[in-house]
């Protein structure tokens, strides 16, 4: 058996995935991983919100394949009834991964709504803050 390629934690009710490699397999293990705990937390929840955060944190891996994702992502969200505003907050050790994510913004390669945004590494609680204030609004 290989080990995760995906690392799951929570802050503040917010799951972080953070990716050990950048890999596809890495790319496949966190869909299969987000449609659980999309179902889990969404979609079984007793009072479920409109919106999902979550942290992709690859600062340790480097972003991985943006093409790979997002076919993997419409795939797999073409199967949600009702899916959740998607907000993400990046992690990642390297700022330049912003262009590719504003790249993607442009072309709304993802079937569902979707907010973006990258932190540096360091701003784990900048990125927290930030998706809570999705929560507060919802």
């Amino acid at each position: 058996m290989s080990a995760s390629r995906i690392m799951l934690s929570y802050q503040r009710n917010i799951p972080i995935f953070k990716f050990v490699d950048n890999s596809r397999t890495a790319c496949d293990e966190y869909v299969e991983l987000f449609g659980i705990e999309l179902q889990k937390n969404f979609y079984e929840a007793d009072n479920p919100s409109s919106i999902y955060p979550c942290i992709l944190d690859v600062s340790q891996s480097g972003m991985f394949s943006i093409k790979y994702m997002s076919d993997r992502l419409s795939k797999a969200h073409t199967n949600l009834e009702n899916p959740p505003e998607m907000i993400i907050a990046y992690i990642t050790h390297d700022l330049q991964d912003e262009a590719l994510l504003s790249l993607i913004e442009q072309m709304r390669i993802s079937a569902v709504s979707l907010k973006r945004k990258v932190f540096h590494e360091t701003q784990l609680e900048e990125a927290l803050d930030w998706l809570q204030s999705f929560a507060t609004n919802d």
